[in-house]
């Protein structure tokens, strides 16, 4: 090639310098080959290594397209990110040292499937049974695999009318004793095996548009496991893992999630509760309510006492109640565990209650006998501690009383005085299991006792108790009788202490009762008088650096127990309160007040005038979930001119226990 200028009068120059090249038609575009690609995957993040058969010398770059985009220079290997799952292509294309392209670049086609399992259901694998008593040691996981194309799935491709299979990991995680069990707190999955759940694979097979199940048979009887679900593809990549859920393997007499037709029918006989009211006049009852995406803690269902507009009618206690007596004959620690969401306005109160009906009668009808109100959860304008939640939680009751009874019928009910609010609680997965004989103890008191040095009885206690009361005797006289004496002071404002037990001196009792030393029936010269206010609660206690409160945890029982016998006639009151805080406290007597049991009545004889053993008393403390507590003894007598003397209460063996 020459080149030559012409200027605007139209005058030519010599010609330039000639340009020569040769074509030579025995080169050729290069050929480009994909070495590795991703398979199937999960993985929105895919690696392709390349190259060019010619030699690198005449290949000198290469061009990429992913997804139809416009070709872009890039070097091997070569990453892209997936942003729509489904169907996917890479190409790439070489380039020579003659700007020659390829005309027919290499191609990779694979699937990113769809990430669409949800909704994971968690239960005991009972069947159809509601009413027997059954050990569970293995459970049933259910959950919606939520895809619309099983093309386009980590399934066996094409569907069937009896399903299609489909690979997952199941994740398992026994919990401590020390761990609670609400699903919001079960370890994170982390999807691999750095967490702390075992990771087992297992080949399901999943009904077309519907849902996946998969028994779980190799977990130990009386735990607690947290569970999770990933699918997983064939070249091991994972699907997003389900939020956990937590399963129980106590033997199990009663297990409701509310799928299908519960609520009993007259005409077809068939159905587990009545949706009633205690108060008669109710319209707006418990129904079964199907839950949107998360809503719902097992199953697409739960119950809720709400009107048709969907607002909270309560004015007549509304109750959920079992149709027919269960069976506890054969449980030796029945336990109720219910799954809740409540929500409430402010300054609001509620009354949330389990009901309880023993006759001998309701073994087929629960209409039959005295419905008694067993476990009270009142909150009252934010004194006491509320029930709200913001996701799922357990409530759990203590059932061991009505142990080996055949006829125990089962309500909750809920009242609030706030008719016409959108609020109220929705109930799911109702669970009356046998209780795990595993406990933890948060405290504990014996009394102990013994003979000192001079053969003379001597008691102590394992821990310092603290007390308060607001009337003091300052002019009564000590054990020596004389008013004024060293002793007196002591004596006089000392309304507690422990004194030989009934068994010797190897036990001993804590005695409430007032300082007036007149001779008593017992033989110990303190009678209880008017007038007198006794509180004494173990101080320190809780946590090791000496602060009151012990932690209820918002899994399992958390209990407070003791031995006691008492002679206190009405209007005197003995019984326990417990303090609370939503943190750690300093004084138990500064906290929260909230009155949970009274021992009034004379139990040291019994029905026939003979000295009578002492009764052990359990107080569920579950209400108190995710509060710090501490528990207080109180003795008054609310008159100071009834004229009753009683004896006083008499306390031993005191527990705080934590069940799991």
């Amino acid at each position: 090639m020459e080149v030559r200028a012409t200027d605007e009068a139209g005058n030519t120059g010599l010609p330039s310098d000639p340009w020569t090249w040769t074509i030579d038609l025995s080169i050729e575009p290069p050929d480009t080959v994909i070495d590795s690609g991703p398979s199937d995957t999960f993985l929105a993040e895919a690696t392709f290594e390349f190259s060019s058969p010619e030699s690198t010398e005449e290949t000198i770059a290469f061009e990429c397209s992913f997804n139809n985009e416009p070709w872009r220079s890039c070097v091997s290997p070569d990453i892209v990110t997936v942003t729509s799952r489904g169907n996917q292509v890479f190409q790439v294309r070489a380039i020579n040292s003659s700007g020659l392209k390829d005309a027919t670049p290499a191609t990779w086609n694979w699937l990113v499937y769809e990430d669409a399992v949800s909704g994971l259901l968690a239960g005991p694998n009972m069947g159809e049974v509601f009413w027997s008593p059954i050990q569970i040691t293995d459970q049933i996981l259910e959950w919606d695999d939520g895809y619309i194309d099983y093309a386009e799935s980590h399934c066996i491709s094409g569907e069937s009318t009896i399903g299609v299979q489909c690979e997952y990991a199941v994740h398992t995680y026994k919990m401590l004793s020390d761990e609670n069990g609400n699903k919001g707190q079960c370890p994170v999955v982390t999807g691999d095996d750095s967490g702390q759940y075992s990771i087992t694979d297992h080949m399901v097979q999943c009904q077309s548009g519907s849902s996946c199940q998969l028994p779980l048979t190799t977990l130990e009887p009386d735990s607690k496991y947290c569970v999770a679900v990933q699918a997983l593809a064939s070249d091991g990549s994972l699907g997003t893992a389900t939020p956990p859920e937590t399963v129980l393997t106590y033997p199990t007499s009663m297990y409701e999630n509310f799928e299908g037709d519960v609520f009993y029918d007259e005409t077809t006989g068939v159905g587990n509760w009545v949706s009633t009211s205690f108060g008669g006049t109710e319209t707006s009852y418990f129904q079964v309510w199907t839950g949107g995406s998360g809503s719902a803690y097992s199953g697409a269902s739960f119950v809720a006492p709400w009107n048709q507009e969907q607002q909270y009618d309560n004015d007549e206690s509304p109750v959920i109640i079992t149709n027919k007596a269960l069976n506890m004959s054969k449980m030796t620690k029945p336990g109720l565990i219910v799954a809740y969401q409540l929500h409430r306005p402010e300054l609001d109160w509620e009354d949330v209650g389990v009901w309880v009906n023993t006759d001998s009668g309701n073994t087929d009808n629960c209409f039959i006998g005295l419905w008694t109100q067993h476990t009270r959860i009142f909150n009252d304008d934010g004194i006491n501690p509320t029930l709200d939640t913001e996701d799922w939680a357990h409530l759990f009751v203590d059932l061991t009383e009505f142990a080996g009874n055949a006829n125990v019928c089962i309500g909750i009910s809920i009242r609030s005085n706030s008719e016409g609010t959108d609020m109220g609680i929705i109930v799911d997965n109702i669970q009356l299991v046998q209780q795990p004989s595993f406990t933890r103890t948060l405290f504990q008191e014996h009394f102990p006792g013994g003979i000192d040095e001079f053969g003379e009885a001597q008691c102590d206690n394992d821990n310092v108790w603290h007390e308060r009361g607001t009337f003091f005797k300052p002019d009564c006289a000590g054990p020596d009788g004389v008013i004024g004496t060293e002793d007196d002071g002591d004596d006089c404002t000392k309304w507690w202490r422990v004194v030989p037990g009934d068994d010797g001196n190897e036990d001993c009792k804590m005695w409430l009762t007032n300082p007036t030393f007149s001779i008593g029936q017992y033989g110990d010269g303190w009678l209880y008088d008017d007038t007198a206010l006794q509180i004494t609660y173990p101080f320190p206690s809780g946590t090791p650096d000496g602060s009151n409160g012990f932690f209820v945890s918002e899994g399992g029982w958390t209990t407070l127990s003791y031995n006691e016998r008492y002679e206190n006639l009405d209007p005197s009151t003995a019984g326990v309160v417990v303090r609370w805080s939503d943190s750690q406290v300093g004084d138990c007597y500064d906290s929260n007040l909230y009155f949970l049991s009274t021992s009034i009545g004379d139990t040291f004889v019994d029905e026939f005038g003979l000295p009578a053993l002492p009764e052990r008393r359990v107080i569920d403390l579950s209400h108190f979930r995710g509060k710090y507590i501490c528990s207080i003894f109180w003795f008054e007598d609310s008159s100071t001119t009834d004229g009753v003397v009683g004896a006083g209460w008499q306390i031993d063996e005191v527990y705080i226990e934590r069940v799991l």
